[in-house]
């Protein structure tokens, strides 16, 4: 998002720090009034640490495509005896001095309260009957801590708080934070009272505040309908109109009496039974959960290894995603599911309560809009027409932070289009921020219009800053985008190509290694088919590893769990093990017989018969582009070495068996092995010289560019202060009287002493008298002329049949 970001990614890349340079020198040249020959030339170094290639860019090579985001607003009014309600207990709230939230939770309980308030009315229902509750204790003289105080706070915070929740503004606390808040202490409000009453708030007040909150939990419980909550049936009602495959919903809720509520609302008034809807929160410890949990070890998880199964806590999660997947219709998630779930087999999110913070709306959406998800994702969110506070908030959250993507009404009309692609970078950028000043605005208010004018006035200043943020992210971004050139384009087109041929041919060398450990350990195995990969079946044995040693499956190039077989790769633990004990064998000499297979290169064809010394060499070279190879040596009694070198790796290839001896012993010594691996080695140096020569030319130049760098600078300086010299003495020149022609002589002295100062580090700079230079330099050489480093892997005589 600025140039700072850009320069201080740049250091994390570039080990030497050259590239860019310091700070101060960084931001003398390109970050302050750089012109249009500067940001050419910084473009120019930025090429060799990024390739910043568009999502649209790489479209064409992807398997599956990005799809689309679509919002869709449904928009309702609220009945009058609703807004009359939100009205009177949202003014009783604002009221500084009541008696049933004060001492230091106050702020925290107040915000939790309005957040619940706008959820749903039954959400609004129990936190009354909790606030009057408080209060009746309070009537009783009752100032111990509440720990059963607003319970419905309570049960939200210790939902967030068992998910690992924790929220993205540093200014607010912890949903267990909140929790403890709640259970604090009462402090009074005023003091002067007798020793006897200290902490007791007075009865008259309590009882008015009593009478007045019992009238709403009245009224909320009388009330005929919820609007907003008939939005939603009316929502799912046209999902469910959708084909089979399109009608699965997932609705996020902050509230755990709204996500109780909710599903007895779409069971009752829609088709959905009470089994077409899963329940996703923090802690999921029902019996409904449970059975999810043994339905999918079942079907799941059953042939899973120990070692790979999850936790508990873990498990119930996965066991609820698979039965939203293959059971249910509708999973009603509290804010423990906007994070680590993978739900792109569901393409409707709803917003029933929409957080303040974008990027967890951010993080919701993620469940679903992710890539592999092949339709595209719709997005649906309430805003209640009358509620001036509430449409100010989503205009700022939709239209200033470009949330949404499109909002679309019932007919497809765009209301509002993003005006930027850069809607990731502006949520994170401005959403905590946002969500940080709406607390405070609530905090703060003494009354909705309040309020109202709060959120006018951030409305305006995230618009400023959203333009601000936007001409600085076109700056940077139009110095690292790239067009995607065709040396990457021919890449992409290679590995769609050669990639899944490669992969069969090392799942055919994993298979290969396993069967040769199985067979050296006399373990039974046979091979089949399951899910359209071949599978490898094991029985018992000591000798394999844990937790194998029961038998098992493995499939190769499958995922994990298909049909309960493990996937074959190269760190699993049978490899290892198979790895470790080949290495074991194979350590010290022994003898080997080859027998050529039909398709066996024509170099080996030709060698029927023929017997030598064979080395097999891991060889890392660790110039300015690191590498690793395998490099195979073969040497005949004729002292002839087996050229290419390929085949002699492809003789290891071969079908081969141990030999007791060989007789006649071998003609060609050890040593003769020994010397022609080293002359290989030196001979295979120089391959790679031509690489680290252009490696090295790059860090020479970067490095004198480095130089030139600081010495521009320097010269600018030196400019200004010869400038400003010049001044001086002028100044001196015209002074009058001994004091005034003192401090011009001494500021004379002062400028002659920084310019002599500057003319010294540009003379060790013209020197490469720089600590940072000449250690990158040595550096540089070291890794140009560095010597590859081979270790023996294996040794052995050999005859070819």
């Amino acid at each position: 998002n600025s140039l700072d970001e850009l320069w201080a990614l740049v250091q994390y890349i570039d080990r030497t720090g050259t590239l860019l340079g310091d700070k101060p020198t960084f931001d003398q040249l390109f970050n302050r009034g750089a012109g249009v020959a500067q940001e050419s030339e910084l473009r120019r170094r930025l090429k060799r640490v990024v390739q910043r290639t568009l999502r649209r860019q790489a479209a064409p090579y992807l398997e599956r495509p990005f799809v689309g985001r679509h919002a869709q607003l449904f928009q309702y009014r609220m009945s009058p005896e609703e807004k009359a309600l939100y009205d009177d207990v949202t003014a009783y709230l604002l009221e500084p001095e009541i008696e049933a939230f004060k001492g230091r939770a106050r702020q925290l309980q107040l915000i939790g309260f309005l957040r619940r308030m706008a959820s749903s009315t039954a959400a609004l229902a129990k936190s009354l009957e909790g606030v009057a509750a408080r209060l009746r204790r309070l009537l009783e003289g009752d100032a111990a801590e509440d720990a059963e105080d607003l319970d419905d706070l309570e049960e939200d915070a210790a939902d967030l708080a068992s998910a690992e929740y924790a929220p993205a503004s540093g200014e607010e606390a912890a949903p267990a934070e909140v929790a403890a808040a709640g259970r604090r202490e009462h402090v009074p409000a005023s003091g002067g009272e007798a020793a006897a009453d200290a902490g007791r708030p007075r009865r008259p007040s309590v009882r008015d505040e009593l009478d007045r909150v019992d009238g709403f939990v009245r009224r909320a419980r009388a009330l005929p309908e919820d609007s907003k909550a008939a939005s939603l049936v009316k929502a799912v009602r046209l999902v469910m109109d959708r084909p089979p495959d399109r009608r699965k919903v997932l609705i996020f809720t902050e509230s755990l009496t709204t996500q109780r509520y909710l599903r007895d609302l779409l069971v009752r008034e829609t088709p959905l039974r009470e089994h077409d809807v899963t329940l996703f929160r923090g802690v999921n410890d029902s019996p409904r959960a449970s059975q999810a949990l043994r339905v999918w070890r079942e079907e799941k998880d059953a042939g899973t290894p120990r070692h790979l199964r999850a936790s508990p806590a873990v498990a119930v999660r996965m066991a609820l995603v698979h039965e939203f997947e293959t059971r249910s219709t509708v999973m009603i998630a509290t804010e423990a599911g906007a994070k680590g779930l993978n739900l792109q087999f569901c393409d409707t999110i709803v917003n029933y309560d929409l957080p303040w913070n974008p990027q967890r709306i951010e993080q919701r959406i993620g469940r679903c809009h992710r890539y592999g998800q092949r339709r595209d994702v719709t997005v649906i969110n309430f805003l209640a027409e009358d509620n001036e506070a509430q449409r100010l908030t989503f205009e700022i959250l939709s239209s200033k932070l470009d949330l949404f993507g499109k909002v679309l009404d019932m007919t497809d009309v765009v209301l509002q289009t993003p005006r930027s692609d850069s809607s990731a970078a502006l949520v994170s950028a401005l959403g905590p921020d946002f969500e940080a000043q709406v607390r405070r605005i609530w905090e703060r208010a003494r009354s909705m219009q309040d309020v109202e004018a709060e959120l006018r006035r951030l409305r305006d200043t995230m618009e400023e800053r959203r333009r601000d943020l936007d001409r600085t992210r076109a700056r940077t971004i139009g110095l690292i985008e790239q067009r995607l050139d065709e040396s990457v384009q021919q890449v992409f087109d290679r590995i769609r190509s050669e990639l899944e041929p490669a992969l069969e041919e090392l799942d055919g060398e994993l298979r290969n290694v396993l069967a040769a450990y199985l067979d050296a350990a006399g373990v039974p195995w046979g091979e089949g088919e399951r899910g359209g990969r071949p599978v490898l079946h094991f029985g018992a044995s000591p000798l394999l590893p844990e937790p194998f040693r029961g038998g098992g499956s493995v499939v190769l190039g499958g995922a994990r769990g298909l049909g309960g077989a493990d996937p074959l790769h190269v760190g699993h633990p049978l490899v290892r093990a198979a790895v470790e004990s080949a290495r074991r064998d194979c350590a010290g000499a022994f003898r080997v017989r080859f027998r050529l297979r039909p398709d066996a290169p024509a170099a080996l064809r030709r060698r029927r018969g023929g017997r030598g010394r064979l080395a097999l060499t891991r060889v890392l070279y660790d110039g300015f582009e690191q590498e690793e190879r395998l490099r195979a040596t073969a040497v005949f009694e004729d002292a002839e070495v087996l050229r290419p070198a390929a085949a002699a790796l492809e003789l290891l290839r071969q079908p081969c068996a141990d030999l007791a001896e060989l007789s006649p012993p071998l003609a060609v010594p050890a040593a003769h092995l020994d010397e022609v691996v080293d002359e290989e080695l030196f001979e295979e140096q120089g391959s790679v010289s031509d690489v680290n020569q252009t490696g090295f030319e790059q860090a020479m130049n970067q490095l004198d560019q480095y130089l030139a760098d600081r010495a521009l600078v320097l010269r600018r300086a030196r400019r200004r202060q010869a400038g400003r010299l010049s001044a001086a003495e002028r100044q001196r020149d015209r002074s009058v009287g001994a004091e005034q022609r003192g401090r011009a002589e001494a500021r004379v002295r002062d400028l002659e002493q920084e310019i002599e100062r500057l003319d010294g580090r540009l003379a060790a700079l013209a020197g490469q008298q720089d600590e940072t230079y000449q250690k990158w330099k040595r550096h540089a050489h070291g890794r140009r002329y560095a010597a590859p480093r081979g270790t023996r892997l294996l040794s052995a005589e050999f005859v070819i049949e």
